[in-house]
């Protein structure tokens, strides 16, 4: 096997629009985007340690685990958390998450929130696995931890946890959705939970793993 060094990035954005409803027209079924590449066997180790809380009182670390949990209760995906702190910068075959001022070098983007930085392994056939994946999230904007309707503008800041939530979505394999209502829309909004399409997208990767009988090749 082959190894690519060469990260694919995933952002989260702040809305550029003042409506968010202009984010959601046109909505079709089953509108999720996968880009095909996966974990080998739908799990994957994931080392979190975050210091601090949120305005609301809430560990900013209790908020991701309830992130992690928000995917492994409700989908076939298995997320083995490990409490322990992992440079996300570093390529070490590990997945993990911080606070950070900027992208493992580079500078974040205007208006980005978050990257996840996917690295993949080639196979012989299809699309290449993921082999590690880390989360770094934009430490010079103001977050807060609450649930529902999202108003950047405020002083309450932006939820963290729904952040948190759609960049474990890239981790897992899925990419920006635009058709349907969906916490990976490219743009923050007031979806503060995975929806059905979602859900959709972690099934059309890894659901064949429970459905499909295996059986031994005999050659010759």
């Amino acid at each position: 096997m082959q190894f690519s060094m060469a990260a694919t990035g995933a952002k989260f954005f702040l809305p550029i629009a003042a409506s968010l409803a202009l984010l959601f027209v046109g909505v079709q079924s089953t509108a999720f985007e996968i880009s095909g590449s996966k974990w080998k066997g739908g799990k994957t180790d994931f080392y979190v340690s975050l210091t601090g809380e949120s305005p609301s009182d809430i560990a900013w670390h209790d908020s991701f685990i309830a992130a992690i949990a928000d995917w492994d209760d409700d989908t076939v995906f298995d997320f083995n958390v490990i409490e322990q702190y992992i440079d996300p910068c570093l390529e070490d075959g590990r997945n993990s998450v911080d606070f950070t001022e900027e992208v493992c070098g580079s500078e974040y983007g205007a208006n980005t929130l978050a990257v996840t930085l996917r690295r993949l392994q080639l196979t012989t056939l299809g699309q290449p696995d993921i082999f590690e994946a880390d989360v770094v999230i934009n430490s010079d904007l103001s977050y807060d931890i609450y649930d529902g309707f999202l108003n950047p503008d405020t002083n309450r800041g932006i939820d963290f946890r729904r952040v948190a939530i759609h960049e474990l979505g890239h981790v897992i394999g899925l990419e920006h959705e635009s058709r349907e209502l969906a916490i990976m829309a490219p743009t923050i909004g007031d979806i503060d939970r995975p929806t059905a399409d979602d859900l959709a997208g972690v099934d059309a990767l890894y659901g064949a793993l429970g459905r499909c009988t295996q059986t031994t090749l005999v050659l010759g």
